[in-house]
């Protein structure tokens, strides 16, 4: 099924969201919003999508398999990455300013400074442990979608805005 997206202003996009327990993971009702957000994120064009952004303040997001890189061995690189819990960490401190679009945010785009590397730990959908390391477009969708489990977008911290339509 497709979900409605949430979009700003709605006040609960910037509230941290609650982490998840292995029970909550397992039960069916989280289990069908991870196959529901999947078809959600491609029929709205996205790369990336966090349960804040279908209305549900959880830390739960959806990182599209455009944005793995093809030689990606750490998780299946044909397959959609589900992360849950997730953290990051800089692997180093070289960041780079990109242009990012959200959508949550429609129609604009801004520039947002992010590390080139980062190393990220979470759950998968099953609730097992997993780590990676991600580096450039992966790395930037990996920390947009972990910024809006905790209450940031990115125009939170954009250098510019602007429209695109």
């Amino acid at each position: 099924m497709i979900l409605p997206l949430t979009t700003i202003p709605t006040k609960s996009l910037h509230e941290p969201s609650r982490a998840l327990t292995r029970e909550e993971i397992l039960s069916p009702e989280i289990q069908q919003l991870i196959a529901d957000m999947i078809p959600t994120m491609y029929a709205s064009q996205g790369i990336g999508l966090a349960a804040p952004q279908v209305g549900k303040n959880i830390k739960l997001c959806i990182i599209g398999k455009d944005a793995i890189p093809e030689d990606f061995t750490e998780t299946d690189p044909t397959k959609d990455i589900v992360l849950i819990n997730p953290t990051f960490s800089r692997i180093n401190r070289r960041a780079a300013l990109e242009t990012e679009g959200c959508l949550s945010v429609p129609k604009k785009q801004g520039k947002v400074k992010r590390y080139k590397q980062v190393h990220v730990e979470a759950l998968n959908e099953k609730g097992e442990h997993m780590s990676f390391d991600a580096s450039g477009y992966l790395a930037h969708v990996a920390q947009h979608e972990t910024d809006h489990l905790n209450g940031t977008l990115y125009i939170d911290k954009a250098e510019t805005i602007w429209d695109i339509g």
